[in-house]
């Protein structure tokens, strides 16, 4: 767990809330609904549905639905909400703080740090076992794949693009699928074979498909910096051939 503070053996960790000096929708200051939480009150996590912005921001509620604040960096805590997880989570005081540090905040107007208690409800694997399932026969896949590029190019392609259609349907299935998916997609490697084939054009139109498709898994950020400069290098190359072909 990357938490701001430790995680125990009971997995029940302390978080500091964050973005409570922004604006709800209905006008009303986070700042002043949080401020007006209890020691011990329950809270609420929910992911929201746009991610672009931060792709692993938790948003918190209290009990009557008002957003108070959000989570940003717990990457494990939103996969484990994201495979169906259950969270249980409470407003504490900040670790540390006694009355003579909140009358100074207090007196000189400083924002204080709100401070959340969260459990984790341990996940059930067997619960999921046909979207695990499906995503180790995607492995298989991948892995026929890899071994076919010694001597069988073309059936490597085959199982590569094999591979890309399965992930695709797994991750139709919703957000658990996706979430519970550890098959990376074979962007790298199909383009590298696609390149040593001379289909450069195959090769951009995959890397192209992955750039614009929204990954839950995301690639290693080697095979990302390596796909991004074989799409420079056949890109170069296709406007060197379009101008030696007017020449």
């Amino acid at each position: 767990m990357e938490s701001t503070l430790e995680l125990n053996l009971e997995e029940k960790f302390v978080i500091r809330l964050e973005d409570t000096a922004g604006t709800n929708e209905n006008g009303m200051k986070r700042s002043d609904i949080v401020s007006g939480c209890k020691e011990n009150e329950p809270v609420f996590l929910r992911r929201p549905h746009n991610l672009h912005g931060n792709r692993f921001m938790i948003n918190v509620f209290n009990n009557n639905g008002q957003h108070i604040g959000s989570i940003l960096k717990e990457k494990e805590l939103a996969i484990h909400l994201d495979r169906g997880g259950g969270v249980r989570a409470r407003i504490i005081t900040a670790p540390g703080s006694n009355r003579y540090i909140t009358r100074f905040l207090n007196l000189f107007r400083i924002n204080k740090s709100h401070f959340i208690e969260v459990l984790m409800t341990p996940l059930n694997p067997e619960n999921f076992r046909a979207i695990i399932d499906r995503d180790r026969e995607i492995a298989r896949t991948v892995a026929r794949a890899v071994a076919h590029e010694k001597d069988r190019m073309k059936l490597a392609i085959r199982n590569y693009l094999q591979a890309i259609d399965q992930i695709i349907a797994l991750d139709d299935i919703g957000l658990e699928a996706r979430a519970w998916r550890q098959t990376r997609i074979p962007v790298n490697r199909l383009s590298m074979v696609y390149e040593k084939e001379g289909k450069a054009a195959e090769a951009l139109k995959v890397i192209d498909w992955y750039l614009s498709y929204e990954d839950y898994v995301g690639i290693d950020p080697y095979e990302m910096e390596m796909i991004l400069k074989r799409r420079e290098r056949l890109a170069g190359r296709g406007q060197q051939s379009a101008v030696s072909g007017q020449q």
